[in-house]
Protein backbone atom coordinates (compact mmCIF):
# COMPACT_ATOMS: atom_id res chain seq x y z
CA UNK A 1 0.00 0.00 0.00
CA UNK A 2 1.61 3.06 -1.32
CA UNK A 3 0.14 6.90 0.03
CA UNK A 4 -0.37 8.76 -3.15
CA UNK A 5 2.20 10.98 -2.34
CA UNK A 6 4.79 8.41 -3.03
CA UNK A 7 3.22 6.93 -6.41
CA UNK A 8 3.94 10.57 -7.56
CA UNK A 9 7.43 11.13 -6.97
CA UNK A 10 10.48 10.28 -9.11
CA UNK A 11 11.74 7.00 -6.99
CA UNK A 12 15.20 8.71 -6.21
CA UNK A 13 13.20 11.79 -4.64
CA UNK A 14 11.39 9.47 -2.45
CA UNK A 15 14.18 7.67 -1.93
CA UNK A 16 16.26 11.06 -0.75
CA UNK A 17 12.94 12.10 1.49
CA UNK A 18 12.88 9.02 3.33
CA UNK A 19 16.71 9.51 4.02
CA UNK A 20 16.50 12.78 5.21
CA UNK A 21 13.45 12.23 7.09
CA UNK A 22 15.44 9.21 9.08
CA UNK A 23 19.13 10.13 9.11
CA UNK A 24 20.12 7.83 6.83
CA UNK A 25 24.01 7.12 6.69
CA UNK A 26 25.64 8.60 3.40
CA UNK A 27 27.08 5.27 2.17
CA UNK A 28 23.24 3.66 2.70
CA UNK A 29 21.76 6.64 0.68
CA UNK A 30 24.20 6.20 -2.17
CA UNK A 31 23.28 2.21 -2.22
CA UNK A 32 19.62 2.81 -2.54
CA UNK A 33 19.81 5.42 -5.08
CA UNK A 34 22.06 3.03 -6.89
CA UNK A 35 19.07 0.27 -6.52
CA UNK A 36 16.76 2.36 -7.29
CA UNK A 37 14.39 0.01 -5.63
CA UNK A 38 11.78 1.54 -4.31
CA UNK A 39 10.09 -1.49 -2.18
CA UNK A 40 13.12 -2.54 -1.17
CA UNK A 41 13.43 0.63 0.61
CA UNK A 42 10.24 0.23 1.66
CA UNK A 43 10.45 -2.76 3.25
CA UNK A 44 13.25 -1.49 5.12
CA UNK A 45 11.40 2.15 6.14
CA UNK A 46 7.91 1.21 6.27
CA UNK A 47 8.85 -0.87 10.00
CA UNK A 48 10.30 2.54 11.24
CA UNK A 49 7.44 4.06 10.94
CA UNK A 50 5.20 2.03 13.11
CA UNK A 51 7.24 2.16 15.92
Amino acid sequence: MMSPFLQHQHPQAVILFFCNQYQVAPRTKVYLLQQRQLNHLLCWVLPLNRK
